[in-house]
């Protein structure tokens, strides 16, 4: 959901840094905040972004969450290049290196899912610049993906 690619994070300027286990000194930071890969980075700002979709939306499920964000995410770089893998930095990266994409909170906001009577609803752009809707009907018996319908 969140790529863990260079996220600016806040970082303790006196706290040494190891940089590769090859290189046997320390630098200090001269900023207190610092650019960084990892999940560790990256948990906090898909956090506070999810918190910010449940004070926006109170009556969204975790599932909608969840989904409005993986669904309004941003593919490329934020120079619109293609994610690359951060071990090699030559291959592009694919959904099981970097998630879904950057995330994006203005579209996160309005991820444009609804639900319309007992029908969820989401359009879907093709090459043609038309939508087309998927309805999913919800069941409150917990069913098998052989048991759902899809009408599109």
């Amino acid at each position: 959901m969140a790529p863990g690619i260079l996220v600016l994070a806040a970082w303790n300027p006196k706290k040494p840094l190891i940089l590769l286990p090859s290189i046997a000194h320390n630098i200090q930071l001269s900023s207190d905040f610092n650019a960084i890969s990892g999940t560790s980075m990256s948990c906090p700002h898909a956090s506070g972004l999810a918190a910010l979709l449940i004070g926006a939306h109170p009556e969204w499920s975790p599932a909608a969450i969840r989904s409005a964000v993986m669904t309004t995410v941003n593919p490329l770089d934020n120079s619109q290049h293609k994610i690359k893998d951060t071990e090699t930095h030559l291959e592009i990266a694919t959904p099981l290196t970097m998630g879904s994409g950057q995330v994006v909170t203005n579209r996160a906001l309005n991820p444009r899912l609804y639900t319309m009577q007992q029908h969820m609803t989401m359009p879907i752009s093709s090459s043609r610049q038309f939508y087309k809707k998927i309805k999913f009907l919800p069941s409150q018996d917990p069913v098998s993906a052989a048991q759902t319908h899809l009408v599109i």
